[in-house]
């Protein structure tokens, strides 16, 4: 998905102790601590940083199954996961 023109850019990618690391503004993805065996992550894209396509509304059921496809709506708990994160000083 797209970054939103004029988003909060300095939340695209981010942490937070005991979060794990945490895509867009408004967790529009969170990987929780221990991700692999609680169902604490969350998806829920589509407010102020990345840009849902067409007919996906934030906080509905679609839009928040549309990354992870979880049955259960935002929670979920991945099963393989790869991360990359850059650093600018």
């Amino acid at each position: 998905m797209p970054l939103v023109e004029n988003a909060i850019n300095n939340k695209a990618v981010w942490s937070r102790s005991g979060y794990g690391p945490i895509f867009g503004y408004a967790y529009a993805i969170n990987i929780a601590d221990n991700a692999g065996h609680n169902n604490h992550s969350i998806s829920n894209p589509g407010l102020f940083t990345y840009e849902l396509p067409q007919l996906y509304v934030f906080n509905t059921l679609p839009a928040q199954r549309l990354l992870t496809g979880s049955a259960s709506g935002k929670y979920f708990t991945p099963t393989d996961l790869e991360v990359f994160y850059e650093s600018f000083q």
